[in-house]
């Protein structure tokens, strides 16, 4: 099966393969790192996101929209694009 840069395809379907929790996780773990830093980390994360945000699963997409609220201090013009995310 061909794969795109991140080893995961779009497919001939149109539907993305889902990632898995493990690299969800990492995902997840980068955006809590980032949230209270007034650096350009929020951005990188942020676009990162994204980039794999129709791989991820429901409750992980949720579970960083809420955080994001609940926990960035730093960087809100770059965080908001995760909350205008459909999930």
């Amino acid at each position: 099966m061909p794969c795109g840069d991140d080893g995961y395809d779009e497919g001939y379907s149109g539907h993305y393969e889902k990632m898995p929790e493990a690299v969800a996780n990492i995902y997840v773990f980068a955006a809590r790192y980032a949230y209270n830093r007034n650096t350009g980390v929020a951005l990188a994360v942020v676009t990162q996101l994204k980039q794999v945000w129709p791989r991820l699963s429901e409750r992980t997409k949720k579970q960083l929209q809420k955080e994001v609220k609940n926990e960035a201090t730093c960087n809100h013009d770059d965080w908001k694009q995760i909350l205008d995310l459909k999930v």
